[in-house]
């Protein structure tokens, strides 16, 4: 009995220790997700110019450059066929493609979907589940919310109202194989082969979207 109670007492605040080092991780990256402000902008003026320009809305990509907000750049616009190609698609001032077409494949899009891609920061000030990470949004449907909209290659959208979003969150080699606000579970998994907890459905932004189990 002395040998449990010992071993007990080595071993619990090891585990209060490392539940304490979760914590404090989920809460530096829903402190720096709750700073991205820019994203539900993106999705505010993605509605706005596609009810003004609705085919003819172009493809435009937005640096971010509020050192608080841990988002990069949002790209949104149409995908042409050519962005399906990185030797082909759309390039930006730089001679980079607007929209990462790895992301495009990892989602299924579609040649006229409308989309905005949101990149992250990557300096080492921004957590690590958010670090470099990738996602995309499609706009959907006003009258079926199960549809994407999109533009055909005669020019004609299919839709002319967006009423959400939906998010794809890629765990692909693309996002290093964790999707964006995973957080490892160290003190419940081996190094090897680590478990996650998703935190984004406690975002007070667009980024619930992204919520993955």
């Amino acid at each position: 009995m002395q040998i449990w109670i010992s071993l007990a007492s080595a071993i619990l605040p090891l585990l209060v220790s490392a539940s304490v080092g979760i914590e404090y991780e989920v809460q530096k990256t829903l402190s720096s997700i709750n700073q991205a402000y820019s994203l539900d902008r993106g999705l505010q003026m993605l509605s706005a110019q596609f009810i003004q320009n609705g085919a003819n809305l172009t493809t435009t990509a937005y640096t971010i450059t509020d050192n608080n907000d841990p988002v990069r750049q949002i790209t949104m616009g149409f995908v042409q066929a050519d962005d399906l190609d990185s030797n082909t698609c759309q390039k930006d001032a730089n001679n980079s493609c607007y929209f990462n077409t790895q992301l495009l494949t990892d989602s299924n899009a579609s040649a006229g979907d409308l989309i905005m891609e949101v990149a992250f920061k990557t300096s080492g000030d921004i957590p690590p589940s958010l670090r470099s990470k990738v996602v995309i949004f499609y706009a959907m449907d006003l009258k079926v919310d199960t549809e994407r909209i999109n533009k055909s290659s005669s020019g004609k959208v299919n839709h002319a109202s967006i009423s959400s979003f939906t998010c794809v969150n890629p765990s692909s080699a693309l996002n290093n194989n964790v999707a964006l606000g995973s957080i490892s579970l160290q003190n419940t998994s081996s190094a090897a082969s680590p478990a996650y907890i998703n935190i984004l459905n406690r975002s007070n932004n667009g980024l619930q979207l992204c919520a993955v189990t």
